[in-house]
């Protein structure tokens, strides 16, 4: 039965993608990007959308909570996941209001993290049926796909803004968005990186700056694997790793 079919597709890629996550946190399987991750965990909750049975918005949200718990419980170190997750929550709820005629302000406001934890009462609101709301949360999913493909491009577009000449950076780890963003810099400025870096990842990049590597880093940085808000936050993409970039002047490089 075609109906079948489709579901039990869905299931597979969904059992894969929580097999990446568990390989990828153990160090066995492949470590993605946090653009990479964010656009592959946005892709799945568009199939979950499109094939999924569900006849409400209350039910469509119930069906991405539980299986974003699934995903954010597979790799927890991975937050890009739990943030699209919370996103696409965010996308259901505001074209649902739009179907009802109301606008996000007037319904109960909650935060981004209570869209993923809560349960129960918030989708006694959400149960009405609008035959066309399915088309039109796969319509404002497809934009967010199209958003996140040009991240990395205007994040860098704005290196300018935030890195002056002569100036130390330092960075956690290896992301390619934050590659480009220096790489984007180093076209008009002069400047020094520090690169932090933790097992199991030990992903430098020699080839692209001069590296330097201090095995003790982590006697002074305590939190080398701290919770990443970073730059990315600022675009509604989150990774573990962080990609603020701290001003360090030069009588205090002592410490590292």
């Amino acid at each position: 039965m075609p109906g079948a079919d489709k579901e039990t597709d869905l299931t597979e890629r969904i059992e894969s993608f929580l097999a990446d996550l568990k390989r990828g946190g153990s160090g066995t399987g492949p470590l993605r990007g946090s653009g990479e991750m964010a656009r592959e965990t946005t892709y799945l909750l568009l199939r979950i959308t499109a094939q999924a049975r569900w006849s409400s918005a209350g039910d469509l949200m119930e069906i991405i909570r539980n299986e974003g718990r699934r995903m954010t419980a597979a790799q927890p170190s991975e937050t890009t996941v739990g943030n699209m997750v919370r996103r696409v929550l965010k996308i259901i709820r505001e074209e649902y209001a739009r179907f009802r005629g109301s606008s996000e302000e007037t319904e109960q406001q909650e935060s981004l993290h209570k869209l993923l934890t809560s349960g129960g009462l918030i989708e006694e609101n959400f149960r009405q049926h609008f035959i066309h709301l399915k088309a039109n949360v796969i319509e404002a999913i497809n934009e967010l796909l199209t958003e996140l493909e040009g991240t990395t491009d205007n994040i860098a577009m704005q290196a300018l803004e935030h890195i002056h000449s002569n100036e130390v950076i330092m960075t956690v780890g290896r992301s390619r968005t934050v590659e480009a963003f220096l790489k984007d810099a180093a076209r008009k400025r002069k400047f020094h990186v520090i690169v932090a870096e933790c097992a199991p990842f030990c992903q430098l990049s020699p080839r692209v700056f001069t590296t330097v590597f201090w095995p003790f880093l982590g006697s002074f940085f305590p939190s080398h694997r701290a919770s990443t808000p970073a730059l990315l936050a600022v675009f509604g993409v989150l990774g573990w790793v962080s990609v603020q970039y701290f001003k360090i002047s030069a009588d205090v490089r002592w410490a590292l």
